[in-house]
């Protein structure tokens, strides 16, 4: 057995995802760690520091730098790597470290938008450059002018921010990456004028497809919405609030956009007065009902932040999972520490967290994080010296920013089986406050003891962090902000050295949402609860991967059957059970045994709101950045539980909160109970439409259309041969019957002929084509998910053939389904060649135009 096999023991989605995103060429997992390893050592100055510090500065390491002084970096990192035991680097390192390829190292970006249609679109190309080297990207479009604002342009007045929302996401659709898809985060200052239509627009999934949304909440809103009082919305977002007070705010109409006249600056002032509660509302419903916009509680991100009180650190977005709040041109790079391996002896009555290990880990996790600024470094030179003009300057700004800040993003994984190795639920704030305070400590001492062998972070000035610093008294400084109050508070001896040296990292901690990396580990996912011990997950589909699941945007996924990985080697040690053994249990004997597991009543579903609210305060109290987490809610919770989440989010000191409510959209994780498998429950006979035409190699093609419901439910296509089928061309309907067999099924078809006596033409998989059956089935598949038909003929119309004469199959497959596009459907993108009007609908199959009448049928 190879070690690829007996690592990942049958788990075929960690196994596909470490192949598909991480492996470099043939390597095998003990070379991939050996790639990590050997990088990482590579740049880690440590080793030599003996030499080259003074008494002085060695007397003031922590006990821990003392030690790691001379010791063997590349075996240190290399048993920390090991199996994604204790430290994982991010997808964006794993992928891209060591490669030779032109690729950021960054997991995620955040680049500024200006107000004309220059800067806009200066945005989008900028986007479309992270994307190209496996970057994220976060935007705040609270720069663009409102809609109704005057421009200088033929148009005279803007259309606002939601018109440059599609641009930004169709840029983050088109553009590719190996293994993986861009990812988007557009934000918006609740003071926007356009806010109200911001919140509202992914209530049609259809909308802004590539981008999360979340709107920036600050304290004068909260307020506002506790007061149930009028609130003036205004741009540019950040303008004195003087000009509020005017008497003429006051007599303003609701939801009325209204230009200031201002003499005192030389740009447009543009403000609307709306009721504060009813906005609010709209967040809540809109979350409610499709689980988008996000919130950033805006004012809580800038006051808890170690950077914002640095004027060009100060941060305007966050990465597309909202866990680093960044500046323009800002960049972080993960790193997780897993959980699970700081517990001694799991659940046993003896487990306990180790805290001499735990804290060894928490050390050099940030001294990784801070090398792969390095490596990262190195990697946007490389891309500099292969790149010009605007892309070039984009990486200039990219690598100066990351060198004055060197920003870290150590985080965790493995949250939640931490706990249940140790026996304890997850709601126990002590027990997480313990390992958070550990981890936070760990981390301050790794970073000062890096700015006592290396120097700060090149921006690092005290006096932007403490008024009255004072090397030689700290007792006299007075934090900045709540973030270095904090620091003062709960690690005094730390924020005395970091007073006399400063340290290396600008800020260092998140928690992101930990995805592949977590797979591969077979642990819970950052610091979420499990969402479930079995359950199905999807991956989006690389190209040329056939699709198991198409989403309402006709987006392919693969399902993978998944048994959580830590749970697996629960059952291993306590219930003898193999892999091979538990891969064969059936849903009930699963569901057995997870009652006397750790993880009975401690899932998603388990937790109540208010729980996973009090954990993630905990979490952020010991996190610099913010961290991603999403509340799961069941299907029966109301607007009004949401609203008070949400305040109470606000309140404790979260600095975002997402909540997804069971059923409010298609999720990648989902319960066995929502996927049925279609072909068990598909009764014995269906009503058939029989349909005939020429296609375009101008032979007879002829398709059976199972309907059920009175939709499309399945398709049988191809020639029409007629020594293989003997119907009559009169034919129109009859009936598909499945007849199971022990070798399968066979779907055979029955008609009445006109003399009254029932026929069967026996095996419509038979007949045909074995590649048109194959991809029968898969559109098949998708009509019995009700995708909707308009998307399941996009789809086809994507799909590569391995035969080219298939062309005529693939028009085939389209011809039948457009004859049951509901009448009235919109034909989105056709344009009329009569007379050139975008206003197409269906009717019969056929595309009508509704101005001049004309019609298409193909």
């Amino acid at each position: 057995m190879s070690k690829e096999e007996q690592y990942f023991a049958g788990d075929e989605l960690a196994y596909d995802a470490w192949k598909s995103k991480y492996q470099l060429g043939s390597e095998t997992l003990d070379e991939f760690f050996e790639r990590i390893a050997r990088e990482f050592a590579r740049l880690d100055n440590f080793k030599n520091a003996i030499d080259s510090i003074s008494e002085e500065q060695y007397n003031d390491l922590s006990d821990y730098g003392k030690l790691r002084i001379g010791t063997d970096r590349y075996r240190r990192f290399l048993d920390l790597f090991q199996d994604f035991k204790y430290i994982i680097p991010g997808g964006s390192v794993l992928a891209g470290i060591g490669s030779g390829k032109p690729v950021s190292l960054s997991n995620c970006f955040v680049i500024p938008t200006g107000d004309s249609i220059g800067e806009i679109f200066d945005t989008a190309r900028e986007m479309a450059e992270i994307y190209k080297r496996r970057g994220g990207v976060g935007d705040d479009l609270s720069s663009i002018r409102p809609a109704g604002a005057d421009v200088n342009n033929a148009a005279k007045t803007t259309g606002g921010v939601v018109p440059f929302m599609e641009l930004f996401s169709q840029t983050t659709n088109t553009i590719g990456q190996d293994g993986r898809r861009g990812a988007l985060m557009l934000s918006l200052d609740i003071r926007h004028p356009d806010s109200p239509s911001f919140i509202e627009i992914k209530q049609n999934l259809t909308k802004v497809t590539g981008a999360n949304v979340s709107v920036r909440l600050n304290n004068e809103f909260m307020q506002a919405v506790k007061e149930d009082t009028d609130y003036i919305l205004r741009w540019p977002c950040d303008h004195s609030s003087k000009w509020f007070l005017d008497s003429t705010i006051t007599s303003l109409n609701y939801n009325e956009l209204i230009e200031l006249n201002n003499d005192l600056d030389t740009y447009k002032v543009y403000v609307k007065k709306i009721k504060a509660k009813e906005l609010w509302e709209t967040i809540i419903h809109c979350a409610w009902n499709t689980a988008e916009p996000g919130i950033l509680f805006w004012d809580n991100i800038i006051n808890n932040d170690p950077a914002s009180v640095y004027p060009e650190f100060r941060a305007i977005s966050t990465n597309p999972c909202g866990e680093i709040p960044l500046s323009a041109y800002d960049s972080c790079r993960l790193i997780a520490t897993n959980l699970y391996g700081i517990v001694d002896n799991p659940f046993t009555d003896n487990a306990q967290i180790n805290e001499d290990k735990a804290y060894k880990i928490f050390y050099e996790a940030q001294i990784i994080g801070d090398i792969l600024v390095d490596l990262e470094i190195e990697a946007v030179k490389n891309i500099m010296s292969i790149t010009k003009g605007k892309e070039r300057d984009l990486w200039f700004n990219i690598l100066n920013i990351g060198q004055i800040g060197r920003r870290t993003g150590v985080g965790i994984t493995a949250l939640a089986d931490m706990l249940a190795a140790l026996g304890s639920n997850f709601v126990n704030p002590e027990l997480v406050e313990k390992v958070m305070h550990l981890k936070m400590r760990a981390e301050l001492d790794a970073t000062i003891d890096l700015a006592i062998i290396n120097g700060p972070f090149p921006a690092y000035n005290v006096d932007n962090e403490w008024i009255n610093a004072n090397e030689t008294d700290p007792g006299i400084a007075i934090a900045q902000n709540e973030f270095y109050h904090q620091l003062r508070q709960n690690f005094p001896l730390q924020c005395k050295r970091m007073l006399k040296w400063g340290r290396r990292n600008i800020s260092w901690s998140t928690i992101a949402p930990t995805g592949t990396i977590s797979i591969q580990a077979g642990v819970s996912s950052g610091g979420e609860t499990t969402f479930s011990i079995y359950y199905v997950r999807r991956k989006k589909c690389n190209t040329g991967e056939t699709p198991d699941f198409i989403d309402q945007n006709g987006v392919g996924f693969k399902n993978y059957n998944v048994v959580h990985g830590t749970f697996k080697k629960w059952l291993n040690i306590f219930c003898n059970l193999t892999n091979e053994m538990i891969e064969d249990l059936s849903t009930e004997k699963l569901d057995e045994l997870i009652l006397n597991s750790p993880w009975h009543n401690n899932t998603a579903p388990d937790i109540l709101p208010f729980d996973r609210v009090k954990i993630q305060a905990t979490l952020q109290k010991y996190t610099t950045h913010s961290i991603s987490s999403t509340i799961n809610l069941p299907k029966e919770a109301t607007e009004e539980d949401i609203a008070t989440i949400y305040m109470e989010a606000s309140k404790q000191g979260c600095k975002g909160i997402t909540v997804y409510r069971d059923g409010s959209r298609t999720g990648i994780l989902v319960k066995h109970e929502e996927t049925p498998k279609f072909d068990n429950i598909r009764p014995e006979k269906l009503d058939c439409k029989v349909l005939r035409f020429k296609n375009e190699d101008k032979k007879n093609w002829i398709s059976f259309v199972g309907i059920y419901n009175n939709k499309a439910y399945e398709i049988f296509t191809g020639i029409n041969d007629l020594d293989e089928l003997p119907i009559p061309s009169y034919i129109e309907e009859g009936m598909i019957v499945k007849v199971v067999l022990p070798e399968g099924s066979r779907y055979d078809f029955s008609y009445v002929d006109k003399y009254g006596y029932v026929n069967t033409v026996g095996g419509l998989n038979r007949v045909f084509n074995k590649e048109y059956w194959n991809y029968a089935r898969f559109v098949s598949a998708l009509l019995r998910q009700e995708t909707p038909i308009e998307q399941v003929i996009k789809v086809v119309d994507g799909l590569t053939f391995t035969n080219k004469g298939m062309n005529s199959f693939q028009a085939g497959l389209i011809r039948s389904m457009k004859a049951f596009i509901p009448n009235g459907t919109a034909a989105l993108g056709a344009v009329c060649e009569n007379c050139g009007s975008h206003n197409i609908i269906y009717e019969g199959g056929c595309m009508i135009c509704r101005d001049c009448g004309s019609s298409h049928c193909g």
